[in-house]
């Protein structure tokens, strides 16, 4: 597994060896003034530059930001507008020559074959054609992915776009811990009032507390990542002031898998950037049962005995959709068929949204050859990163250590719910990968400063 990991195996396979072409570049390129000049469109050159000017690879980074505002406030069309508009001045920005795109690596290659799973599903969908537009807005949210990686090209425009992020998820933390204080109205469904004395789960922005634990999860690690590659103490302990607060955001939610996620990726942080702080690591796991209130770490330990109501609700659907992948394992249901077919495998929990696991989801939607490109893309990124950390200077490594335990915390909450079931997740799940291989790039670049 180690040997898998620590490979660089675009290298291995040669496909990091060519990078995508600009169409504008060298005797195209001069070509295509020439015959501008020849037509007389100078004055419109003219203008249409002034206007490109300014939406240039900078104004990409202002959308990114705006992106990563929009996250948890906008409604959905709003950000799948906002992300469109992004892709397409990328797109123009590429075209033009102005963004040199990264080299063809494997985790991109597999973002495009993912996509064309997307596509595939939604054609042969069993609710067909409502699902084209669900797929509509997972691939306008899957190409910021292009946008994150591509643009974020120096350790200054990484910089600004972790602390909007992180900034703007202090700000719905602290309204979710407001809402814990206030004692906020909610669905009785989101309490299992038979099993703990919990009255009140924040859910800010979001709309359900679960949806913002697996939001906090990520935001958390990153600002974990910043506390650490900080060298100035005023960063470190403005960071460290962030962290707390989205901790406190996320235990007002009393999601058991956001919290259990949140630790799983603080360990992997400590065993991958700093391994100094395994003793601290220790002793707050041997603290926790006193420090955490009573409901709260019953909760917890609900986790591994499954005796609540709410497990055995997923249990059941559980099976259910392994029965649904016996049947479909194929071809798949496609996007957003599981309300369709559900009905016809459902046992004790007759009503659900979806299988509460996104690999079986996706396994669910769009068959064996989806969930395998999804499942490698997933692994491939975790390889990249992990390979990339033995090699990046040490700034670099402690927020490649952030992503990595983010996006595995996130992705332990998704064995035990769907989180692409909300549509703010899937845009924030897509920035994170593509912020990701942005840090690879960096990482790789001043590896080879130094050497």
């Amino acid at each position: 597994i180690f040997t898998f990991l620590r490979h660089n195996w675009d290298y291995w396979i040669r496909s990091a060896r060519g990078r995508l072409p600009h169409l504008l570049h060298g005797p195209a390129k001069r070509c295509a003034v020439a015959v501008q000049e020849e037509k007389g469109f100078a004055a419109t050159m003219v203008a249409e530059s002034a206007i490109l000017r300014l939406c240039n690879q900078n104004f990409l980074i202002i959308c990114i930001c705006g992106l990563a505002v929009a996250i948890p406030i906008l409604p959905t069309m709003l950000q799948a507008v906002l992300a469109a508009g992004t892709f397409a001045l990328y797109v123009i920005n590429v075209w033009m020559g102005r963004i040199r795109m990264q080299r063809t690596a494997l985790v991109g290659v597999l973002v495009g074959l993912f996509a064309l799973c997307l596509v595939y599903g939604a054609l042969t969908s069993y609710h067909f054609p409502k699902a084209i537009m669900v797929m509509g807005i997972f691939l306008v949210f899957l190409s910021v992915f292009f946008v994150c990686r591509d643009c974020i090209d120096t350790e200054e425009k990484l910089n600004l776009v972790l602390f909007v992020l992180i900034a703007t998820g202090v700000l719905i933390a602290l309204y979710a811990i407001f809402q814990y204080v206030v004692g906020v109205e909610m669905d009785e469904a989101w309490v299992d009032a038979e099993s703990f004395d919990i009255t009140t789960r924040a859910y800010a922005t979001f709309n359900n507390p679960n949806v913002l634990g697996e939001y906090l999860i990520v935001i958390g690690s990153l600002a974990a990542g910043m506390m650490w590659k900080c060298r100035n103490w005023a960063g470190r302990l403005f960071y460290t002031g962030c962290f707390g607060i989205l901790c406190l955001g996320l235990l007002a939610t009393n999601s058991r898998g956001a919290m259990l996620g949140l630790m799983f990726a603080a360990g992997l942080f400590v065993l991958l950037a700093e391994r100094r702080l395994i003793p601290v690591g220790i002793v707050a796991l041997l603290a926790m049962p006193f420090i955490l209130p009573t409901s709260l770490w019953e909760r917890l330990l609900s986790s591994v005995t499954m005796s609540d109501s709410s497990s055995q609700y997923r249990l059941s659907i559980y099976q259910a959709g392994f029965d649904m992948i016996r049947h479909y394992w194929v071809t798949g249901i496609g996007v957003d068929a599981f309300n369709e077919i559900y009905p016809l495998f459902s046992l004790e929990a007759a009503n659900a949204y979806h299988v509460h696991n996104l690999f079986l989801q996706e396994f669910i939607e769009l068959g064996i050859v989806g969930f395998s490109v999804f499942l490698a893309l997933v692994l491939l990124f975790f390889q990249k990163i992990y390979s990339t950390m033995a090699r990046a200077a040490r700034r670099y490594r402690f927020i490649l250590a952030a992503v990595f335990g983010g996006f595995a915390g996130i992705l332990l909450q998704g064995m035990t719910d769907h989180i692409w079931f909300d549509y703010s997740i899937v845009l924030l799940f897509w920035c994170v990968l593509g912020i990701g291989m942005a840090a690879v790039r960096l990482g790789e670049k001043s590896w080879r400063k130094k050497n």
